[in-house]
């Protein structure tokens, strides 16, 4: 049945009805479109991004995938390069990352395999050097070490050449934002609500397992079109050190890049819908078998002659192009629903092969499966952390502890930090400071730090250092000690008590939190011999500030 046909008859059938025709176009596979015009407009075959089955008869941005999928996500990187400028990046080339010899065969072999399945073309400068493809721009590459695999491989659009004296724009620096932003709006809270759940919901009977799914090459599922992708070439590496300007080789790929501004939120966009996707399905009870779903039940073990109740909870959170799965049903029945759910939702909008006709692979990564990222655990890595739901912690892995306090080693060891050198440690506290009680409150220095830098140089005053250091003990904390969710919620108050203080007095104000008690105003005046302290600066204003708030302490009392 044509998708189009599939939607009209969901519309005028009744919601058991739908639920039986959206079951049988997944196992037939049958509801994918028959045409292929992202073949002739973006350069590659269908498939990569494409909504289908459930996802095109229940979500609204679902018309606006389908524009991407066919036309290619919008591009505008500002104005065209000029030939000089286009000569100077070619003869500068990439990263100094991509200089070894094992950094040049993984980008050589990346690239033709991304060519070999359409993904990308390569083409010489001597070919195109006297009738320049509009839009071409030329940026360097890096090759950056990755834990499941040798390099990780990022454009950097932000890279600015220097031209006879001048730097010239980057890529992401003229580009016009054109990507829905809504897509981006729940990225930074996944973790938070996982925490939130666990630490609401605790139950020895009752524990969470995670599991998790990824999609395979993310970025490059989402595709531009012909005249755009001449915005995000490359030079691909020679393995002759002394090539001649004209034989260099200029790869062009026809998708979203790692390292341009705007792929999160054209991504996002395609990834959240999935998810909602997901969501819905988790109503239906008459989904077929999925393939892969036997590699997630793997290792599990279950419980028995439990049901379900209204007291188990599934949760469905998406960070970029990962997915993760929670719940504390832990019957068979119970995780492998959702493990099919999660996988029939992930391929309404990421389609598998066999439909859709590319020539990639899988499009849920079958390492990570393999590795047992996919089955349900009760402790498990997830968005950089440990989470063991047994003992209802959080911890940070301790490779990264060991990176983090490293790095403040080496920064506290001199007067000055460059800036990016300074913005790669406050990423990395900006992570850890959510799984420190109060911990945005100990990240306010590092980010006035950052922002207050001069010339690209942050200057490690004795406060600074002293910051760090705090910042270095509670990282080394985390190598020994989770961290219970339950300390990570701020919960509303029994009492809300406001105290401050000056050089005459101090004085406050208490009022009902959980907990009904009057409203309470009251003041203080110091007395003479504690005013005369202050101005012989025997006492400061931090030792009346903690004294007003002992003084809070016994007026609520």
């Amino acid at each position: 049945m044509p998708a189009t046909m599939l939607i009209q008859n969901l519309y005028a059938r009744s919601p058991e009805e739908q639920d039986v025709a959206i079951a049988e176009a997944l196992a037939k596979e049958e509801s994918f479109p028959a045409e292929t015009p992202i073949r002739e407009t973006a350069g590659k075959k269908i498939g990569l991004m494409w909504p289908r089955t459930f996802s095109t008869t229940t979500h609204p941005a679902a018309p606006l995938l389908n524009k991407y999928a066919n036309k290619g996500c919008p591009v505008d990187c500002g104005p065209d390069w000029s030939h000089e400028h286009i000569e100077a990046a070619l003869l500068r080339g990439n990263h100094t990352s991509t200089n070894s010899k094992r950094a040049t065969q993984a980008l050589r072999e990346e690239i033709r395999t991304k060519q070999a399945n359409k993904y990308a073309r390569v083409v010489k400068w001597k070919d195109i050097k006297h009738n320049i493809p509009t839009k071409l721009k030329v940026s360097p590459v890096a090759m950056i070490p990755h834990k499941s695999r040798a390099f990780r491989c990022i454009l950097d659009l932000s890279f600015m050449l220097n031209l006879k004296g001048k730097k010239m724009p980057s890529v992401n620096s003229a580009t016009a934002k054109l990507a829905p932003r809504e897509g981006m709006v729940q990225l930074g809270q996944a973790l938070k609500r996982l925490i939130a759940i666990m630490a609401a919901n605790r139950s020895k009977g009752k524990s969470f397992r995670f599991a998790k799914l990824d999609i395979k090459d993310g970025f490059w599922h989402m595709a531009v079109g012909n005249k755009d992708a001449w915005n995000f070439c490359s030079v691909l590496p020679s393995e002759n050190d002394n090539i001649d300007i004209d034989e260099i080789e200029i790869v062009v790929p026809n998708a979203l890049q790692m390292g341009w501004c705007e792929s999160p939120p054209f991504f996002c966009a395609a990834s959240e819908t999935a998810r909602d996707t997901i969501q819905a399905l988790l109503e239906m009870d008459c989904l077929p078998e999925h393939i892969l779903e036997g590699k997630m039940m793997n290792g599990a073990h279950f419980s028995q002659g439990i049901t379900l109740d209204n007291g188990t909870i599934t949760v469905i959170e998406v960070f970029v192009d990962g997915f993760i799965r929670m719940t504390n049903g832990n019957t068979e029945a119970h995780l492998r629903h959702v493990s099919r759910v999660m996988l029939h939702g992930v391929h309404s909008i990421f389609p598998p092969p066999d439909p859709s006709g590319h020539n990639g692979k899988e499009t849920i990564a079958q390492s990570k499966l393999d590795n047992s990222d996919g089955e349900w655990n009760y402790v498990k890595e997830i968005l950089g952390w440990i989470i063991d739901e047994k003992h209802y912690t959080i911890q940070l892995p301790l490779k990264k502890c060991q990176k983090i306090t490293a790095l403040i080693k080496a920064i506290v060891k001199n007067p000055r930090c460059h800036l990016k050198k300074f913005q790669v440690l406050a990423g990395k506290l900006q992570h850890a400071s959510y799984g420190i009680p109060g911990g945005a409150g100990h990240f306010s220095p590092i980010d006035m730090a950052a922002t207050q830098a001069k010339d690209d140089i942050v200057i490690i005053t004795d406060h600074l250092k002293a910051k760090l250091l705090d910042w270095r003990a509670l990282v080394n904390s985390f190598k020994t000690t989770p961290t219970p969710v339950q300390l990570l919620l701020a919960d509303w108050p029994n009492y809300i008590n406001y105290t401050d203080s000056c050089g005459i007095g101090a004085g406050g104000v208490a009022t009902p939190g959980i907990n009904r008690i009057k409203n309470t105003v009251w003041q203080y005046e110091w007395p003479e011999d504690i005013k005369e302290m202050m101005r012989k600066h025997i006492v400061t204003m931090n030792d009346l500030e903690l004294a007003a708030m002992v003084l809070g302490w016994l007026v609520l009392e």
